[in-house]
């Protein structure tokens, strides 16, 4: 697959985007803070534990909420832009633009990850941590990531607005996410338990201290069978990318060339998106960006 040309050129655009290095800043400053309350209400010593599973639990979810919202413009922008066309006037297939794409944005998405690892290594050094613990906080950190990239992905090939890729994205991302919990389910013997059960049943076992978690979440679990539950959730999200990935790149095949929007269309963009106040505002804003440009 000819990938170079599109994730050099992807590498260039991400790199010249101060949100990227933002991002990064304010999730390792907001997770500092956020340890150090936690640490200081703490009177055990041998606090480690706890502090790494609070602190992974924050990880988990914050991967499904951003990582959907940095890659669900990848190909929207493409569209608003007109520079979709232009990449089909090169040897580039739709699957080599949506793997190069894809790539780029997952490892955008990783570095979103690693920042925090810093800040999870420090209650390594508290103590009560096992290599098990750390294993298993990685692998559904990246079964997050995986889940959460076809979310984007597939709402960025759907969608051509920035603000409806965003929101297909976040609904893409809940519907992984109960699918997600779902299958938890299933390979913890509760697939009759309600949902949110099931959703605190599964955090207790994966994050909060398996040599207890049966006793708190109503089963006994070996540290051997919660590492096999772990990896297999997250080969079936790798596959889900996988899948979304060659959807994206068949729909991208058919669907790159838009028609022109109807007159009842164009009709209601009038009526209902026009601005109606601080016209003077966003004009001088247009024209100092034209300007810059």
């Amino acid at each position: 697959m000819n990938l170079l040309p599109i994730i050099i050129r992807e590498l260039r655009a991400e790199s010249r985007r101060p949100v990227n290095y933002w991002l990064r800043t304010v999730c390792a400053i907001l997770l500092t803070i956020l340890f150090g309350i936690f640490l200081s209400k703490q009177s055990d010593p041998d606090s480690g534990a706890e502090t790494f599973s609070t602190l992974s639990v924050t990880v988990f979810c914050a991967t499904w909420i951003v990582v959907p919202l940095l890659c669900a413009d990848c190909i929207s922008r493409e569209k608003r832009e007109g520079t979709l066309g232009l990449l089909f006037l090169t040897p580039l297939k739709p699957l080599e633009i949506m793997v190069g794409k894809g790539s780029i944005h997952a490892l955008r998405s990783l570095t979103f990850v690693l920042t925090a690892m810093p800040v999870l290594a420090v209650p390594l050094a508290l103590g009560g941590i096992t290599r098990s613990d750390v294993l298993c906080s990685v692998v559904l950190d990246l079964t997050a990531l995986c889940f959460a990239l076809a979310a984007g992905i597939a709402a960025s090939s759907i969608a051509t607005h920035w603000s409806r890729a965003l929101m297909l994205a976040e609904i893409f991302t809940l519907g992984f996410a109960l699918a997600f919990f779902q299958w938890t389910g299933v390979f913890l013997a509760m697939s009759d338990a309600p949902l949110l059960e099931k959703i605190s049943h599964a955090l207790k076992i994966f994050f909060f201290q398996w040599e207890s978690a049966g006793s708190k979440a109503g089963a006994n679990f070996g540290t051997g069978e919660i590492i096999f539950v772990a990896f297999s959730l997250f080969v079936m999200s790798a596959l889900t990318l996988i899948l979304v990935v060659l959807f994206s790149a068949a729909r991208l095949k058919n669907s790159w060339q838009q028609n022109p929007p109807s007159t009842r269309l164009l009709a209601m963009e009038e009526t209902f998106c026009s601005p109606r106040f601080g016209r003077g505002l966003l004009k001088s804003r247009t024209r100092s960006q034209l300007s810059r440009n």
